[in-house]
């Protein structure tokens, strides 16, 4: 029983730490839409054995933790889903929150997978697996590139202001 509790006070606390990080980005987004935001992106990161650092990297760096964001190409919600990518994953509203991270952790986790990288799983993740398959490597495009660097720098600076944060598959 002890151990359970001071696993769910974890997950609070892990829980406020995200919230406080969304609201960097979105300070008026409702306490309430951040909390359902660090929630799912706390729940799916460990349904998917990924690190919820990582995930909240790709977040910020895809929308700014803007749950209504479209991109200039069509995609949309959080994690940034194309249409086709979110009817493979199953998201039927890619601005619903929970449907919308449930896909892109689940995504992200299938290009880890495929890739056994990271640099190649976000690189396909952005530009497409069929690019880094085609490339074999990391596409030279300028926006995937910059895309990397920027998840990268943000992981790095998550994982120092949240170093007990758990996660299996993470960056080194």
């Amino acid at each position: 029983m002890e151990e359970s509790l001071f696993a769910v006070e974890e997950v609070f606390q892990q829980a406020r730490s995200l919230q406080g990080h969304i609201a960097l980005f979105q300070p008026r987004l409702s306490p309430g839409k951040r909390a359902e935001i660090s929630y799912a992106l706390l729940y799916f990161a460990r349904i998917n054995n990924l690190d919820p650092r990582l995930v909240a990297a790709v977040v910020e760096v895809e929308s700014s933790f803007s749950p209504r964001a479209v991109s200039p190409r069509g995609a949309g919600g959080l994690m940034q889903l194309m249409p086709g990518t979110a009817r493979m994953l199953g998201v039927d509203d890619p601005f619903d929150i929970r449907q919308n991270i449930a896909g892109g952790t689940r995504y992200m986790a299938m290009l880890y997978d495929l890739f056994g990288d990271w640099d190649l799983a976000l690189a396909a993740y952005h530009a497409g697996p069929g690019r880094v398959l085609s490339y074999r490597g990391i596409p030279p495009f300028r926006e995937t590139r910059t895309f990397l660097s920027r998840v990268n720098q943000s992981y790095a600076r998550l994982r120092r202001r949240y170093p007990g944060f758990t996660g299996a598959r993470s960056l080194p």
